[in-house]
Formats: structure tokens, sequence, C-alpha cells
């Protein structure tokens, strides 16, 4: 449990330890342009959301290690999910994939992330990965053999991740919090296997053609080529072996000739 008393109290412009203080871009700047766009769907509400940021399969990585590879987790009332964690910690569990300086310019990413949600006319922005604050080891409260390794980082870091995030990327929180199967899910190096994965999981999907899934995702849109759209095929097919015996997906033909997905 942490001690609040001993919170240390920081802001953007205040913070002076913050791994994410300086900006090495400005939200204004980042702005400018739209990173990504993408339409969901929620209960029949076709929904257009647009990002001033692309998540990168690096940004993603990170979010789901943080999951599960955390000193304390927790649920808001409003169903956000809180973790605390040291970047050693995120480093480590993706097996020293990314550099630590490239997880910490990714974490300063997400925290400018901005999503702009477009149901009808009203255009709303939501800001899916809060900093919330920082502590020194000696103001954290864990009653298990993590407290040992706790001194051995100077700083960790309590961040907050919007239920908002899981509603647009379709995903069952469920699945996120389940540590052996995002244990197996980050090994993978495919962000295409890992997104469907996710959504598989989560819709626990049957019989549902593999190019729908795809589209849905924004995997593939009308504007991906042909050559494109045949290499993200063959990506999948390619990996079927391990989908079955790791997670229970099976990737084969259905009636029409196309290839279907099938949680089994």
């Amino acid at each position: 449990m942490i001690n609040k008393e001993n919170r240390i109290q920081t802001t953007k412009n205040e913070c002076r330890t913050c791994f994410w203080a300086p900006l090495t871009r400005t939200p204004n700047q980042v702005l400018k342009g739209i990173g990504r766009s993408f339409i969901i769907d929620i209960s029949g509400l076709k929904i257009l959301i647009e990002t001033n940021i692309t998540l990168t399969q690096a940004h993603r990585d990170i979010i789901y290690a943080i999951f599960i590879f955390n000193y304390k987790r927790s649920f808001t009332k409003s169903g956000d999910f809180r973790a605390l964690f040291s970047i050693s910690s995120i480093y480590n569990a993706l097996n020293r994939r990314y550099s630590k300086e490239t997880i910490i310019e990714k974490l300063k990413e997400l925290f400018i992330t901005k999503f702009f949600a477009s149901p009808v006319d009203d255009k709303k922005i939501f800001t899916p990965f809060q900093y919330v604050n920082e502590f020194k080891p000696s103001n954290i409260k864990i009653n298990d053999d993590r407290l040992d390794r706790l001194n051995i980082e100077k700083y960790y870091y309590l961040i907050e991740i919007s239920r908002t995030y899981f509603e647009f990327q379709n995903y069952d929180l469920k699945i996120l919090i389940d540590d052996e199967i995002v244990k197996k899910i980050i090994k993978l190096e495919s962000a295409i296997l890992k997104d469907l994965i996710y959504y598989t999981l989560s819709h626990n999907v049957l019989n549902k053609d593999l190019q729908a899934i795809l589209y849905e995702k924004s995997i593939l849109t009308q504007t991906t080529t042909k050559q494109r759209k045949s290499a993200i095929l063959k990506e999948i097919i390619n990996r079927k072996d391990i989908l079955v015996s790791e997670f229970k997906i099976e990737i084969k033909k259905m009636e029409s000739g196309r290839y279907g997905v099938f949680h089994l």
C-alpha cells in the first residue's frame, strides 16, 4: 500500500527527477500531425478514433509489460488501471529488447498521447495514459518478497491507464491481467499476431473470417496493397502452429475458401 502522506507531489513543470521531464517534444509540436486513425464499433455505433501519436509495437510491448511486471496494481472506482513499476522491471520483462533510454522515450510519448473520438459531430478528447506520481523505496509498502528488491531502484513510478484505452482497442481487461497469457504474448515478435491473439481471446472468437478481424483491428485497410495484404496473411498462417499450441487459436479454411479464426 502506498504511504499517501509521504507522496512526492509533482507536476510536469515542477518535477525534477521524473524520468519524463523535460519532454523531448512538446504536446503542441506533436499535435500538428495525426499519428493514426481508425474506426471502431461499440454496440453498433461507428466511432472514428484519431491519435496524435502512432502507437508502435514498442509502445504496446511496454504497456503489456506494465500490466504484469509491476510491484503493485489496482483498479480505481471508475475502472482505470494503476500500476507501480520501475524502468528496470520493464527492461528485464521485455528481455532487454529495448534499451532503457528507448523505454523512457516511449513512456514520454504515451503521457502526451491523446485519443480523439468522433461519434457524431462532437469530437471528444481522451488522454489514456496518465503519470500519477513517483516514489522512493522507503515510501512503498508491499507485503511480500518483492520488498527486498525495491532498493535496487532509486525511484518507482505510478501510472494510470484509462479503461477507455481498452474499450478503443476492443480488448477484455481480464485477458490483459492474466499473467500467464500476457507473458506468452509479449515473447512474440509479431505485432500482428499479438493483436490477433488479444482480440480472439477477448471475444472468444468462433468461426470468424480472418480478414474481417484484420479490417476491424485496422491491420488491413482499404488502402492496403495486395502485396502487403498477402504478406500479413502469410505471417499469420505461418505461425498457426504456435497459435494452436500456446493459445488454442486455430486458423483454418472455411467453406467459403477464406481463412477463419476459431478459439478452441
